[in-house]
């Protein structure tokens, strides 16, 4: 299964008409997709607590956010690559990840990467977000890609780690850790907290990937998080005009949600070592 499969399976469970009696919509939206991406532009409370809203955020959005991490991953320094597919385990830390794009993508990166004779049998990943909601349908996202050659393990705590240590039991250092799309929902005074409860769990050498908005607001915050973490000499993928995700919609999919095809983060791969 890919992700327009899922696209495609959700669309067909969404009620596009609900919000002419739902009591919970966006006070200024008019259907249910402004109801899903007015928040996010006028930087209110973000919520996800009504199904219909997580099932249009990832047929709207998540096509093109899975692409997005894509991208950051593909070109991270080849020598660390090499490091991780001899381990025989990795520990990959999804914080604010919603319903596992950054995950799928990584999937995706990690199947494609391993080689016959590589070491790595194991990816064990733990997902950290503030949100519960997402349990509905994060699973049709964390399982796409995955390598029958690998085994993939998913753990999730709900916390806020803009307040909250990781402390997670299973796991302590990370090989890799992922933040999209969750540093720009982040106040800019939690900024340091969030990079020190990063840095608790950076192992030796990590890998990090950040994908958020391009604001200038968002960009300082994320240099803030990567001072405080000893963030040196980042790979930056700055946006693109019209740079397509790779995928299709079809027609009719395409003119009811207006989806996002175009990736338009800005992109950082990043190796910090403690």
């Amino acid at each position: 299964m890919a992700i327009m499969d899922i696209v495609k399976k959700l669309h067909g469970q969404i009620d596009y008409d609900a919000y002419r009696n739902c009591k919970d919509r966006h006070h200024s939206a008019g259907d249910c997709i402004e109801c899903c991406k007015k928040p996010y532009f006028e930087q209110t409370n973000i919520d996800y607590t009504c199904e219909q809203k997580r099932k249009i955020y990832i047929v709207r959005y998540v096509p093109a956010y899975i692409s997005e991490v894509s991208s950051v991953l593909a070109v991270t320094p080849k020598e660390f690559l090499e490091d991780i597919c001899q381990k025989e385990e990795i520990t990959v830390a999804s914080i604010g990840g919603g319903p596992g794009t950054d995950i799928a993508a990584f999937n995706k990166w990690i199947s494609r990467k391993v080689e016959w004779g590589d070491a790595l049998e194991r990816v064990r990943y733990l997902r950290i977000d503030n949100h519960q909601q997402w349990v509905d349908v994060s699973p049709e996202l964390i399982h796409l890609y995955k390598s029958d050659d690998i085994d993939f393990d998913f753990w999730k705590i709900n916390r806020d780690v803009s307040k909250t240590s990781v402390n997670a039991k299973n796991f302590k250092k990370f090989d890799v850790v992922m933040l999209s799309y969750i540093i720009s929902e982040i106040e800019s005074q939690k900024i340091k907290r969030l990079a020190k409860n990063v840095l608790k769990v950076i192992s030796e050498r990590t890998l990090v990937i950040i994908n958020d908005r391009p604001q200038k607001e968002v960009i300082e915050k994320i240099a803030r998080f990567l001072n405080e973490i000893g963030a040196k000499e980042p790979m930056v993928i700055e946006p693109l005009d019209r740079d397509h995700c790779g995928e299709s919609y079809p027609d009719e999919i395409y003119e009811r949600v207006q989806p996002t095809i175009f990736r338009k983060s800005i992109r950082y791969n990043i190796l910090v070592s403690r």
